[in-house]
């Protein structure tokens, strides 16, 4: 999926499900954008490096054993980022029930356009041979 349009900034939040994802985009940032990510690893261990030509604000959010898929670590890290003026842009990709609830989040609370988001649903907790209803 490739991101049309100029905004002031872009958001990712995901689990490591979604480094590659992530990854991507933030290296492939126009100069001047700011860019926030917020992902979810395991342990130190899974930290990657990105480089980009824009202005990135990244954190590691490590659950240092505890169980993948709930929403509490990246929903609190959402809630104390601030987010920027202007016009942006959101990926969010991790655990169903989390994209949910962050995507609620981001319209509700923190008044993003919804067409601006793009929230994907890359496995979900507790179920084996996630179905994303898309056929081939």
């Amino acid at each position: 999926m490739v991101v049309k349009g100029n905004f002031d900034w872009h958001l990712f939040i995901g689990d490591e499900t979604a480094l590659p994802a992530i990854g991507r985009r933030v290296e492939e940032l126009p100069a001047n954008t700011t860019a926030i990510a917020r992902i979810e690893i395991n342990d130190a261990n899974e930290r990657q490096t990105f480089s980009s030509v824009g202005s990135l604000d990244l954190a590691w959010i490590e659950r240092n054993g505890a169980a993948p898929g709930g929403p509490d670590l990246l929903m609190q890290a959402l809630e104390d980022t601030a987010i920027p003026s202007g016009l942006g842009y959101a990926f969010v990709a991790a655990e169903a029930n989390t994209v949910k609830r962050i995507r609620q989040y981001l319209v509700a609370w923190r008044g993003l356009n919804p067409t601006w988001i793009k929230a994907s649903a890359y496995w979900r907790r507790n179920a084996a041979g996630y179905d994303d209803g898309h056929e081939h």
